[in-house]
């Protein structure tokens, strides 16, 4: 709190916040109030830090305290005498007579009034400087000269602190919830970047595939097929586990791919296996399945037999043989004019224990050996003992004309779409491929599936005639262009030629197989869905 003080050196009231006296420039301590050497910067009383003195002021010492003139004058000291006149004031004090008596000192008193020295005159009134601040005492540690050293705090517990402090920001933050949406936007944008392959940045794949669609196949006694997909390229790797507890891996396939296939062999027969598929990506991120499956029982082999062989169907260019076996083998048939053979029919892989055979480009009246061969799944083979059959003579013209197997078919003359006259007997010496239809439902995938045959089989060998039955020209035309069809098409608007072959069109299609000498050897009076059924007819003959 701002007062009134007096100046220790003169005594000039002075605010008590003053650092100079303004009457006789003498430097205050703000703290004690005490009188301040020159060139010192702490209080030498109290320890308080002045500073230095204010720039353009000279510092000084204070001068003394003016001593108020005397009402008694001093002697004029006798000279020669060497005494000192009474009055004479020294160092010490004032001499009366011959006896140098001690100055008196100033008690200090708390008023600004003072006790007049019974010796000489009454001394200047000196305050006792007081600002509300106990004076230091006069003993004990003084502040050390010099510069005081900044003090500072640990700068391992600001930084603790501020840890601390943004920890507690960060939880709260997170706690909340504020960041949630912010940062699921930017790994979502993050994530739709497609970045180039070759750059050094950009997310890594952490995204394992996804194994779908596993099945084992091929179960045999021995041996096994694992299959399975998976939703991005990656390798195949199984592992294999018996039920006593033993685990094997298959190799390790490297190539990254969608579709999966490992095979297992050296298999227990009539034991249950489990297994784990396993896929890894390029990001190495891997993708397993688990699964089980039992090889099939030991069983105990079974001669193989072949047993009721018989013939059929036969003409002077063909025949069908059939036989049968105890269990499931394939079929083939070796034949030719002496017992050494020398033909073979194509081999059937097909299992089957009821076979059928036909040999057909025979010679007519020609007596032919044959033997049948059959092989079962484990390998088994078994061939029959030598047989003979006798093809027919050629048809002759005075055969019997019907539209049924085995006999010669009627002949007929009908006009194409160009308007063409064509006849059955043009093609005497080909596989002719009758086949009567209109244009209702069944078209639809009949005459596209003959398309397909006759753009695979036609030539000089084969030829196919389909005959429409009661439709003008331009409906046939219209339905022909409509499914792209080349073959030859011929017009029946009368139904005659329908009526001579007992063909029913207009609730199915009815086609007759028709060999180079005329004759029917096979006859359907119901449509075709694929072509490979007509195929398998066309083989057959």
């Amino acid at each position: 709190m701002t007062g009134i003080i007096r100046c220790p050196n003169c005594g000039q009231e002075i605010d008590s916040n003053s650092r100079f006296c303004p009457r006789c420039a003498t430097r205050i301590c703000p703290g004690c109030h005490g009188v301040i050497p020159p060139g010192v910067k702490f209080c030498p009383h109290c320890g308080f830090a002045v500073g230095p003195a204010i720039t353009g002021e000279a510092e000084q010492a204070a001068p003394p305290p003016s001593t108020p003139p005397s009402t008694t004058l001093s002697p004029t000291p006798i000279p020669g005498s060497g005494e000192r006149p009474t009055g004479w004031q020294t160092p010490g004090g004032y001499i009366t007579g011959r006896q140098e008596v001690p100055s008196p000192q100033p008690t200090p008193v708390p008023s600004v009034s003072a006790t007049p020295s019974q010796y000489g005159p009454p001394a200047m009134p000196v305050p006792t400087p007081y600002s509300g601040i106990q004076p230091p005492p006069s003993v004990g540690p003084r502040m050390p000269s010099g510069p005081i050293p900044a003090r500072r705090f640990p700068l391992a517990i600001v930084t603790v602190m501020v840890l601390f402090g943004v920890s507690l920001l960060g939880f709260a933050i997170w706690s909340q919830g504020w960041l949630t949406a912010p940062i699921t936007a930017t790994q979502q944008w993050i994530e739709g970047i497609e970045w180039p392959g070759w750059l050094p940045f950009g997310p890594a794949d952490t995204t394992p595939p996804v194994i779908q669609n596993v099945s084992v196949s091929d179960i045999t006694q021995s041996s096994a097929v694992v299959t399975w997909e998976t939703s991005e390229p990656a390798t195949s790797q199984v592992m294999l586990c018996e039920p006593e507890g033993g685990c094997t891996w298959t190799e390790l396939d490297e190539t990254l791919t969608t579709t999966h296939s490992v095979s297992l062999s050296d298999l227990k027969p009539d034991t249950s296996y489990k297994f784990t598929a396993t896929s890894t990506d390029a990001g190495k991120n891997q993708a397993i399945y688990e699964g089980e499956f039992t090889t099939l029982p030991e069983t105990t082999a079974v001669a193989l037999l072949i047993s009721e062989i018989t013939t059929s169907n036969l003409t002077d260019a063909s025949i069908t043989i059939s036989w049968k076996t105890n269990s499931p083998a394939s079929s083939q048939v070796e034949y030719g004019i002496s017992e050494t053979y020398g033909d073979t029919t194509p081999y059937v892989e097909s299992l089957t224990t009821e076979h059928s055979v036909t040999l057909t480009g025979l010679q007519p009246d020609m007596t032919y050996h044959f033997r049948v061969i059959s092989k079962d799944a484990a390998g088994n083979e078994v061939v029959s003992e030598d047989r003979t059959f006798t093809t027919g003579s050629t048809v002759s013209v005075t055969a019997e004309v019907a539209p049924e197997v085995g006999k010669r078919a009627p002949d007929f003359t009908l006009p194409d779409l160009n308007g063409n006259e064509v006849s059955l007997s043009d093609f005497r010496g080909k596989l002719v491929m009758v086949t009567f239809w209109v244009d209702v439902r069944y078209a639809i995938t009949h005459m596209p599936a003959v398309q397909t045959f006759y753009e695979k089989w036609s030539g000089e060998e084969l030829e196919i005639l389909a005959i429409n039955w009661q439709q003008s020209k331009e409906q046939a035309e219209t339905f022909a262009k409509d499914k792209g069809l080349t073959f030859p098409i011929l017009l029946d608007q009368q139904g005659e030629v329908a009526d001579k072959y007992r063909a029913n069109p207009s609730s199915n299609p009815t086609t007759l197989f028709i060999d180079e000498w005329g004759v029917v050897r096979k006859r359907q009076d119901t449509s075709f869905k694929t072509y490979t059924q007509i195929e398998e007819i066309v083989k057959s003959l």
